[in-house]
């Protein structure tokens, strides 16, 4: 028997797999984990194998999730910083319970 794949490109789940499941997205969000708020210099330094255009793409991916905060401070020179969202952290909890879940199968 044949099985049908049907991917819905719609489908939130398949969407945040999709984002999680990208090179380098868990490594930078265990980065931004581990040290609260980075500079974008302290992020490249941090993830030395990557290159500075997939680390832009990257970002701008996961603000464009909502799991990214970039911050722009007032004083010159101005800083950038970039930290994970509440919805991020909501989520982690959720992937902290799946992970448990997992162990005790």
């Amino acid at each position: 028997m044949n099985a049908i794949h049907h991917t819905n490109n719609n489908c939130p789940i398949h969407q945040l797999f999709e984002f999680l499941g990208k090179k380098w997205i868990i490594w930078l969000i265990k980065t931004l984990q581990d040290h609260w708020e980075q500079s974008f210099s302290q992020l490249q330094s941090a993830m030395s194998s990557i290159n500075s255009r997939i680390l832009t793409e990257r970002l701008d991916e996961g603000i464009a999730q909502w799991f990214i905060i970039r911050t722009v401070s007032t004083q010159k020179p101005l800083k950038i910083r970039y930290s994970l969202t509440h919805k991020w952290h909501k989520l982690w909890t959720k992937i902290c319970e799946l992970a448990d879940f997992a162990k005790n199968l």
